[in-house]
């Protein structure tokens, strides 16, 4: 996690080193990154030891129904035959977001790319605070999102 950090900051510090508004804005981003790294490394990282990671902030592609939608999924892990899929939130305070339908469309996507694993959990992990919420997601709300993906296909569609 730590290079993916560097690399992004060094990739936006090049994009304009001569605005100072923007260097100002770089060096409290750098701040909140490494405060978010110290909340990691002390809260999370324990919570995911023996995961493998299959993904950590990458774009998936996913054709549904004809349809191609971008999702940028932020780490997706498996332990013992479970998928974990992971947003992180930089809320101080979880919000109540059970059956959040963000999770839902990466469980739906998920459980059609990665058919081999049996289980497969949301979570979102509050990067200030440390807390990790687990978000329920019902069968009744998997299909609910799933017609909504499909009524809203323009929507979700890549462009």
């Amino acid at each position: 996690m730590l290079d993916h950090f560097e690399d992004t900051s060094e990739l936006i510090l090049s994009k304009s080193r001569q605005d100072r508004s923007f260097e100002k804005e770089k060096n409290r981003l750098d701040k909140t990154a490494r405060d978010h790294l110290k909340t990691w490394n002390t809260n999370f990282r324990n919570m995911y030891r023996g995961h493998e990671i299959i993904s950590f902030e990458e774009e998936q592609m996913w054709e549904y129904e004809g349809n191609e939608i971008q999702l940028i999924v932020d780490l997706v892990t498996v332990k013992d035959n479970a998928m974990c899929i992971t947003d992180w939130k930089t809320n101080r305070t979880p919000k109540p977001r059970n059956n959040n339908a963000q999770l839902t469309s990466y469980i739906i996507w998920a459980e059609e790319n990665y058919s081999q694993y049996e289980e497969f959990n949301s979570y979102f992990f509050y990067t200030k605070t440390g807390k990790k919420v687990e978000n329920a997601i019902t069968e009744m709300k998997k299909y609910s999102m799933k017609s909504q993906i499909s009524e809203e296909a323009e929507i979700w569609r890549l462009k």
